[in-house]
């Protein structure tokens, strides 16, 4: 029997040749009643979904909307990949993080995708935005046999991930310390590392990513410069290739992260990296640091040269181009 969502992707896939489709056609190609197809048609209104509808003619989309299907994702990963995880897509969540807490595999590596999230997490608990359909709100546990102090820069590798995906689809972006992917001078992704120990010296991380696909304007009103895919290269992405492309890099890194650490990553990085060379301002909690950002060291942590020429490693805070 198929769920809600499934009937909403059924929808979704029909409206989005942006023509109008009357509630009985649809109600018939989908299996379910008239009353049911203005339901979900209200629930994609209220969820922000731009929907016209007109009495005699039906629904329509004014732009078309593709939402994530898991079948598509794993068929695009093929099945040698597909096997080795345990992939959930969901209509809503509070947060992918949150969900992979409690909700994971115990023999494959746990993923979960959202079309929207209620409370998205940032660094330091900030909200990310998360408008439903539009972006990528993605979250995966991988567990480790190692110590949690082992994975020290993990953030660092799984930001070139990111990076790496976007290049992908023709995008020229730089990593900026800790988390931040950018497209110019503009925020385009970011990551977040959760880490779980246990008891028996292994550990797991949640590692969570959100990347800025096709939206194009934001109620919520982002408090930093931000930018799009769709902004970028004024083209409508299919969210599901972004997301094989990144379960795909997130892999090949953290096969590369568990055979060389952070190490393996450090020229990369020094490649991609926004801050390298330039004057920075660190806000900590209770201290402002300036200085000029000379790279990372073996731990991940941000080497920030001061006026005086002494170089301090920094592990901690938020970094901005000094105007």
């Amino acid at each position: 029997m198929k769920d809600s969502y499934s009937h909403l992707l059924e929808l979704t896939v029909l409206l989005s040749d942006c023509e109008f489709h009357d509630g009985d056609t649809l109600g018939e190609q989908i299996g379910v009643t008239r009353a049911a197809i203005w339901k979900m048609t209200q629930k994609l209104i209220d969820y922000g979904v731009p929907i016209t509808s007109v009495k005699g003619k039906g629904y329509v989309l004014d732009t078309p909307l593709i939402l994530l299907d898991q079948h598509k994702i794993l068929a695009l990963l093929g099945k040698t990949n597909s096997k080795k995880i345990d992939l959930t897509v969901l209509e809503s969540v509070n947060s992918t993080t949150t969900y992979l807490r409690q909700h994971f595999s115990t023999k494959q590596q746990s993923i979960c995708l959202a079309e929207c999230q209620t409370a998205g997490i940032g660094r330091l608990g900030r909200t990310w935005s998360s408008p439903f359909g539009l972006n990528l709100y993605f979250s995966c546990r991988h567990h480790f046999h190692c110590d949690i102090a082992d994975l020290s820069g993990l953030s660092l590798a799984t930001s070139l991930a990111v990076l790496k995906t976007l290049e992908q689809f023709g995008l020229d972006t730089q990593v900026k310390w800790p988390n931040d992917i950018y497209c110019g001078d503009k925020k385009i992704a970011g990551n977040l590392i959760e880490l779980i120990a246990e008891s028996n010296g292994s550990c797991h991380a949640i590692i969570s990513a959100g990347i800025n696909v096709n939206m194009l304007n934001n109620t919520d009103k982002i408090a930093h410069p931000w930018t799009s895919m769709r902004q970028q290269s004024n083209q409508l992405y299919d969210r599901n290739e972004i997301a094989a492309e990144l379960i795909l890099q997130i892999n090949n890194t953290l096969d590369q992260f568990n055979s060389a650490g952070l190490a393996y990553f450090k020229e990369t990085y020094q490649q991609y990296d926004y801050l390298y060379q330039r004057p920075v301002i660190i806000q900590q909690y209770q201290s402002t640091l300036e200085g000029n950002a000379v790279g990372i060291d073996d731990a991940g942590r941000l080497l920030l040269e001061t006026a005086t020429g002494v170089i301090t490693p920094i592990s901690a805070g938020d970094a901005s181009i000094k105007k």
